[in-house]
């Protein structure tokens, strides 16, 4: 119970000093740069990658999204997004990217003319969680989400 107590009751100071410790580790792991923060989020981008990182720490924990335009993105996304989770959760990155595109491929197989939203979850591996998120509307986009397992 004291731990659970600890972890709500933690200073946004030290929220912030998680955030900065993990998004230090997602842009040495990616290249990415950081473009703008607040005390819980940081967004992150890269010049030669459409698309945008944004690491997020709370009591809860810390997770990594990757946002894209397009329902299909390339290979060096899925690659980035693996090596930000890795920075975040430990796991390697060459083991978490199969897993990551088995979920957007799920959220994929759902999207539907008549539902242009469409959402997976319940992958994982090793310490990661991961779900996936495709949007169909206006030139489409993908979400993709890795955090560590509580």
């Amino acid at each position: 119970m004291n731990g659970l107590l600890m972890t709500i009751a933690r200073s946004p100071a030290a929220q912030a000093d998680d955030l900065d410790a993990v998004t230090a580790r997602v842009t040495a792991a990616t290249g990415f740069n950081l473009v703008r923060r607040s005390h819980v989020v940081a967004v992150l981008e890269h010049p030669l990658i459409a698309g945008r990182l944004t690491v997020y720490c709370s009591p809860a924990g810390s997770h990594v999204s990757g946002h894209c335009p397009g329902l299909y993105p390339d290979r060096a996304f899925f690659d980035f997004v693996a090596r930000a989770g890795s920075a975040v959760t430990g796991d390697p990155a060459w083991v978490l990217e199969p897993t990551l595109t088995k979920c957007h491929a799920q959220a994929l197989r759902t999207l539907t003319a008549n539902e242009p939203n469409a959402h997976a979850d319940g992958f994982g591996v090793g310490r990661s969680e991961m779900e996936c998120d495709v949007h169909g509307h206006s030139g489409g986009g993908s979400s993709l989400t890795i955090s560590k397992r509580q």
